[in-house]
């Protein structure tokens, strides 16, 4: 995503064993059931839910970082790197903003299977 372009054009680099957000891995339906089997269950349900909402000015973005664990990586740059990451970073969010606000799409995978009986 756009946050983790502009963390890496600040010079951010994320190892291989530490991917930019390890969530990533489960924003595909298919990822969570497969996940599912291959912990062993069975019968594996997964539904989508949208809990996206509008924002209304880039500063309800940058909240919403500060309060995850995104902020992390970016309170990982330092002094100048941090003022200039945060301010291109901002000017390219605003010029995502239509008629005054931003749709934040966030669908939520709810996986359920069952283990099998052990007799």
């Amino acid at each position: 995503g756009l946050l983790v372009e502009d963390l890496e054009a600040s010079g951010f680099v994320f190892s291989d064993r530490d991917p930019p957000f390890a969530w990533f891995r489960l924003q595909d339906a298919n990822a969570c059931r497969a996940l599912l089997a291959e912990a062993g269950y069975e019968g594996i349900e997964v539904e989508t839910t949208q809990v996206g909402h509008h924002i209304e000015k880039p500063l309800d973005w940058w909240e919403l970082i500060e309060r995850t664990p995104l902020i992390g990586h970016v309170d990982a740059l330092e002094g100048e790197a941090r003022k200039a990451f945060e301010s291109r970073h901002m000017e390219r969010v605003a010029a995502l903003f239509r008629k005054g606000e931003l749709w934040l799409d966030v669908p939520v995978h709810m996986a359920r299977g069952r283990l099998p009986s052990s007799g």
